[in-house]
C-alpha cells in the first residue's frame, strides 16, 4: 500500500507523546491481535461509478469503499479484537443507519455515539462511535460537538 504514510504516523505518534508499534497492512489481511482497541476513520464513500473515484491514490484510499467496506472493516474488526474489545470510530452522519446495521450484523453494538456539527443549527457534519462486540446494553449518547467552537470538543469515552 502506502509505505510513506509511516512517517507521518510516527510523526504524529511523537507530537502527541503516543508510543505504539505501526504496522503497514490492509486490516483485511492482518493477522496480529488480538487487540483492546482498535480506532478508524475508514473510507465514507461507496462509489459505484469509478469515474467519480478521486484520481489521487491516496486519497480516493482514504475516502472510497475501495479498500475497506463497512463490512470488511467489522468482520476484521471482530477477528481482532479481545472479547471485551471496543471499536472507535469516525463516519458521516448521514451514514449512522448503514454502519449501525453493519455493525449489528457483525455482532458489534454501539455503546457510545456523538455527533459532531460543523456550527450550531447546522446539520450534523460526523458521527463518533464506539462500538462492543456482543454488547447489548443501552447506547450512552453523548453531548454534541461544535467544530465552530473547539472549547466544547469532548473526547469519546466508554460510558460509566
Amino acid at each position: 500500500l502506502f509505505q510513506e504514510v509511516l512517517v507521518e504516523a510516527k510523526k504524529n505518534l511523537e507530537r502527541n507523546k503516543v508510543e505504539a508499534d505501526l504496522v503497514l497492512s490492509r486490516v483485511q489481511d492482518y493477522q496480529g491481535g488480538p487487540f483492546d482497541v482498535i480506532v478508524c476513520n475508514p473510507p465514507y464513500f461507496q462509489t459505484a461509478d469509478k469515474s467519480l473515484v478521486n484520481t489521487n491514490p491516496y486519497l480516493a484510499a482514504a475516502r472510497h469503499e475501495e479498500y475497506l467496506t463497512p463490512q470488511d472493516l467489522f468482520s476484521s474488526a471482530r477477528r481482532l479484537l479481545k472479547g471485551n474489545g471496543r471499536l472507535y470510530m469516525v463516519h458521516r452522519a448521514a451514514c449512522i443507519n448503514r454502519i449501525s446495521e453493519t455493525a449489528y450484523a457483525n455482532g458489534f453494538a454501539v455503546r457510545t455515539m456523538q455527533i459532531a456539527y460543523e456550527k450550531r443549527g447546522g446539520r450534523g457534519k460526523s458521527v463518533l462511535f464506539c462500538f462492543q462486540y456482543g454488547s447489548g446494553s443501552d447506547v450512552l449518547v453523548k453531548a454534541p460537538v461544535y467544530l465552530d467552537d473547539r472549547d466544547t470538543f469532548a473526547r469519546l469515552e466508554e460510558p460509566v
